[in-house]
């Protein structure tokens, strides 16, 4: 690449950063501009980048690094109600009051994944092993946390004892990282997923830290998918997902949430995951490499064909799979129209899983159309 094309990529960059940082600055105030320019510095440095065709939804190397920022901004924001001597509502435990107790778990799980952004060659079986064990120990010593007395028709002697709870956990925990981790890419959707889902926490618990991942994940959410320039990698994916993961626990346990409207609040990349599983079984494909059929490459690949640039065929797959169903879930919960501990959220997810089979479906014949289209058409003569 010449000098030339480097300082109007720059330039390209700088001009769609002045409106992050102006919505940062409202948003998120200097911890949010600080976090935008940190995203800024990061889209420019050679190290930790994933080629342009590695998740399909990109023309360009993206910056593998955008849970770093998020951690930074995680970290500034307690750092500044810390100085600033901010108590959560209930103000007589303390700095306790600022975290759930699961913090620490989530960031362990982070951490894997900064090994494999930093290294990239760390084993599927390593990066699948260490964080069901760590989450495994993690339960045997914080029980409190597991669902207890749950209906199982017929089978619940058997599935709620604490061991056979805890491996359930454990998997289903360690399932949504991996989720997570599919779903992340240079178009906003995990990002977007996450500030829905932590969102209904915050309403819940109100703890200092969920605010501040509130506020992060908007400001990267807002970056991400105005330069897809960066995205989450996986210590953001793999930290982030854990942390969904586990307050969508914490708010099934102790809050006020049927396990339906959990599973329907975060239900696009749990579909993925089970849906793309079956794809590499049925193409006889690793279970755990990476492959570009999921829906959000299919969504992206058809706005490109329709004429959108890449950007915008990103930003607007982002944007649709992030506010269904996730947003629309959370509007339903805030506006009341049905109770989270209602049982027709069962029905909802499995109207969302009906919903995204259909468009998996059609969305895979219209590319197949496309490019039978293309084959066919006849190539325009050199002769002269």
């Amino acid at each position: 690449m010449n000098k030339l094309s480097v300082s109007n990529t720059n330039i390209k960059l700088f001009g769609r950063g002045v409106p992050v940082l102006i919505v940062a600055s409202v948003i998120g105030g200097t911890v949010g501009v600080s976090l935008a320019c940190l995203m800024m510095w990061l889209s420019h440095r050679s190290y930790a980048v994933d080629s342009a065709d590695k998740h399909g939804i990109s023309v360009k190397q993206a910056s593998r690094l955008g849970g770093v920022a998020i951690a930074f901004g995680i970290l500034a924001y307690l750092i500044m109600a810390r100085q600033l001597g901010l108590q959560t509502p209930d103000a007589s435990q303390g700095a306790l009051q600022w975290f759930r107790g699961y913090e620490g778990l989530a960031l362990g799980i982070a951490m894997v994944g900064l090994a494999e952004d930093i290294l990239q060659k760390i084993s599927p079986l390593w990066r699948l092993g260490v964080p069901m064990a760590a989450t495994g120990a993690w339960l045997w010593f914080a029980p409190q946390i597991l669902p207890s007395n749950m209906e199982f028709w017929g089978f619940a002697d058997l599935l709620n004892h604490p061991l056979v709870m805890g491996l359930a956990v454990t998997v289903l925990v360690v399932g949504f990282v991996n989720a997570g981790n599919i779903a992340d890419g240079a178009n906003g959707l995990l990002s977007s997923i996450a500030l829905c889902a932590l969102w209904i926490v915050y309403l819940e618990f109100s703890t200092l830290i969920l605010f501040a991942a509130l506020m992060s994940c908007a400001v990267f959410f807002l970056y991400n998918i105005l330069t897809g320039s960066i995205f989450l990698g996986d210590f953001g994916s793999y930290g982030l997902s854990a942390f969904v993961a586990l307050s969508l626990l914490d708010l099934f346990v102790n809050g006020d949430a049927s396990m339906w409207f959990c599973a329907a609040l975060v239900s696009y990349p749990c579909i993925e995951m089970i849906r793309s599983m079956y794809y590499r079984h049925s193409h006889k494909i690793a279970m755990m490499s990476a492959d570009n059929s999921h829906l959000h490459n299919k969504l992206y690949q058809t706005f490109k064909n329709s004429g959108y640039s890449s950007l915008v065929s990103n930003s607007i797959t982002g944007l649709i799979l992030g506010a269904f169903p996730s947003g629309l879930v959370a509007v339903f919960f805030v506006l009341g129209l049905i109770p989270s501990q209602s049982s027709l959220w069962f029905f909802v997810f499995l109207g969302l899983v009906v919903i995204y089979l259909l468009g998996d479906q059609l969305l895979g014949q219209r590319l197949r159309q496309f490019e039978n289209g293309q084959a066919g058409s006849p190539k325009p003569s050199t002769s002269v």
